[in-house]
């Protein structure tokens, strides 16, 4: 599942370069799916001890800026009705 999104990424961007500047912004956002999703992946700690309050809001700025630019794609992408 991973190669097919990272390739679709890269063939994205070939055609959009602002997928590569949002790769490049979002990437931290990697981080954090095995250790949130599996917390004993972190070893001698716990989730809450290192994804506090500010690493949280963090995230959730990337994530709303990614999805701001998906949004904003597709919406020039939709026939006109």
């Amino acid at each position: 599942m991973a190669i097919r999104w990272r390739s679709c990424a890269v063939w994205r961007a070939t055609f959009d370069p602002d997928f590569e500047t949002l790769r490049t912004a979002v990437a931290p956002l990697d981080g954090y799916y095995l250790p949130t999703r599996y917390p004993d992946s972190l070893p001698d700690s716990i989730p809450a001890r290192i994804y506090t309050r500010v690493v949280a809001e963090e995230a959730l700025r990337l994530t709303d800026q990614a999805l701001h630019l998906l949004r904003t794609k597709l919406q020039r992408e939709e026939p006109a009705s």
